[in-house]
């Protein structure tokens, strides 16, 4: 962990030094995130949907047309990112 030196400063320079060190934070969780979420075998309705870039509800959509296949495990629905993958592919050529 890094030292932290408190010299003379202003309350508000001293709230956008902190400001601005949580939201370089949270860039990297994100960063990291999507790494992780291209990584998996599996995703969650939420990561799918992050993925193309859509809702949750055009993800449930998609379900009902066929164009997706779901997964349960237990309570958890999931979508398997190879058929994600060969989905896209295959609208991709229908819509040529």
């Amino acid at each position: 962990m890094d030292r932290i030196i408190l010299t003379e400063q202003t309350k508000e320079s001293l709230v956008n030094e902190i400001t601005e060190s949580v939201l370089a934070g949270m860039v990297q969780l994100l960063e990291k995130r999507e790494q992780t979420i291209e990584d998996k075998e599996n995703w969650t309705i939420s990561e799918t949907a992050d993925y193309l870039k859509v809702s949750k509800v055009t993800i449930h959509s998609y379900v009902r047309q066929g164009l997706l296949k779901k997964h349960k495990l237990g309570s958890k629905t999931l979508f398997k990112k190879s058929e994600v993958m060969a989905s896209i592919k295959t609208q991709k050529n229908v819509a040529l």
